[in-house]
């Protein structure tokens, strides 16, 4: 009885379902983060900021680290 009170009032449970709630959510948003990040690096190359050059190479790399640390630790 006292086992399943403990439980349904342990702020720890909460707190782990938002952060796995908050962990999907930025994995699967990701994608679009990463592209337009690259967008915006590109244009920035096209217009002569050298900086923008590495942001939109490295930004698919981005993108594919972030779904394997998401698949690995989430499940997703």
């Amino acid at each position: 009885m006292f086992k399943k009170l403990f439980e349904a009032v342990n702020p720890w449970n909460y707190i782990e379902e938002w952060l796995l709630e908050v962990g999907r959510d930025i994995v699967l948003s990701s994608q679009y983060i990463c592209v337009i990040t690259g967008m915006i690096g590109l244009i920035l190359y096209l217009f002569g900021c050298n900086k923008g050059k590495t942001v939109a190479s490295i930004s698919p790399v981005i993108y594919v680290i972030i779904r394997i640390l998401g698949s690995v630790l989430l499940g997703i």
